[in-house]
């Protein structure tokens, strides 16, 4: 079944169409971004690696009382040479101060470390976007770089 947006694969799944709102403030263009990421790197990587086809792809976020996403979440791909994986994530504005990026990136972070060649997780975050940050520091990630626009973490094992 080819599906040719996320309304479809959300019926697909039978799940609400969430219409989902991704940071208005912070990142205005994420989906396009996102239909990008998707056409170079997660369809090419995940027909290269079938067999941990889950490391490339996105997982969606979805709150189970209203059937519908609110976001989502994926890694850069396999340990890297370093053992370093890049965790990304997002959710829906009208949903963002309940926990549920807390809760996701701790479930993530479990099922990353239990590779054994994982040995630590990083991610990013925009400088003004605080609520991720919290996110990551409830996680136990620490700050060890930033700039003008965005703070780096790592989570070591």
């Amino acid at each position: 079944m080819l599906l040719h947006s996320r309304a479809e694969l959300e019926k697909s799944l039978g799940l609400t169409v969430s219409n989902i709102e991704v940071y208005s403030d912070f990142m205005p263009d994420f989906l396009g971004e996102f239909a990008s990421a998707l056409k170079e790197f997660i369809i090419p990587k995940v027909a290269e690696n079938p067999e941990s086809y889950e490391w490339f792809t996105h997982w969606f976020i979805i709150h189970r009382e209203e059937n519908v996403t609110i976001g989502g979440i994926g890694a850069s791909g396999l340990p890297d040479e370093n053992g370093s994986v890049t965790l990304g994530y997002f959710i829906d504005t009208k949903y963002e101060g309940r926990g549920f990026a807390t809760g996701a990136v701790e479930c993530f972070k479990n099922w990353i470390f239990k590779n054994p060649n994982v040995k630590a997780i990083r991610a990013d975050t925009p400088v003004e976007h605080f609520g991720s940050q919290k996110v990551l520091l409830k996680n136990g990630f620490q700050e060890y770089e930033r700039d003008s626009e965005v703070v780096k973490w790592l989570l070591k094992r």
